[in-house]
């Protein structure tokens, strides 16, 4: 199974900043999951939310500043917020990229952006939106794309095949050994996302993934990658 980093290594570390990526990385992640909004002069920045308020010490939207204003910004332990070429810049050749288009306008730049340093295979490019998906395959057709849904799971994997996409997150509590069988047999991989609670040890993870394994699991997004990897016993021996 693989495992992707939301956010970064965002349990431990400020989510979305370089540092977080990077310690992601050194745990050995399969991928970096990342947001996307526009600056006010047109640059991708990397923020899950459309202000800069919560994970930041400054305030107003991403989409009102531009890059120089947003650089200076504190968003956690001294990171500032990196815009997506310094987040791809730093994954190359390293680590598989998901980023996800949060607004109307990312979808462009952001294919532009990933043909430009020649990393088509490593990124996945992901919305809840299916016209910016519809976008990006009209823009680069070999992209691998992934639909984030809040349908009801045979309804999101139904609409999955239609698009043509590479992978979906789904909710292990609803989706059915029968249901990811058919999402893989249209060449669908399905994630979920697992955030131990405090107190649950290494073998409750051990039986947690074991579990989302045999209804068809593909992979595992989470907060806190190095519970997972060593888990699995693949945490990498730089983090160890």
């Amino acid at each position: 199974m693989f495992v992707v980093a939301h956010r970064g290594a965002s349990g431990v570390e400020p989510e979305n900043t370089l540092l977080s990526f990077s310690k992601a990385i050194e745990l050995g992640v399969d991928f970096i999951e990342c947001d996307v909004h526009l600056s006010k002069d047109g640059y991708l920045i990397v923020i899950h939310d459309e202000t800069v308020d919560r994970t930041t010490n400054g305030q107003g939207k991403v989409s009102g500043l531009t890059l120089s204003e947003l650089k200076l910004l504190d968003a956690g332990k001294g990171e500032q917020i990196p815009t997506l070429e310094e987040v791809l810049d730093l994954s190359k050749g390293k680590v598989q990229v998901i980023i996800e288009l949060k607004e109307a306008g990312t979808a462009e730049p952001a294919v532009s952006m990933v043909k430009r340093v020649r990393m088509s295979e490593e990124v996945v490019i992901s919305s809840f939106y299916t016209d910016f998906l519809r976008k990006v395959k009209e823009l680069s057709p070999e992209q691998r794309i992934s639909l984030l849904s809040g349908a009801p799971i045979s309804e999101a994997i139904e609409e999955a095949i239609n698009i043509g996409i590479w992978g979906m997150p789904v909710n292990s509590a609803e989706i059915t050994y029968e249901m990811a069988q058919k999402a893989h047999a249209h060449g669908i991989t399905l994630r979920t996302s697992l955030n131990p609670a405090p107190g649950r040890g290494e073998e409750w993870i051990k039986e947690e993934i074991k579990r989302l394994h045999s209804i068809g699991i593909d992979g595992i997004a989470t907060d806190y990658p190095s519970l997972i990897l060593s888990a699995m016993g693949r945490l990498s021996l730089r983090a160890k």
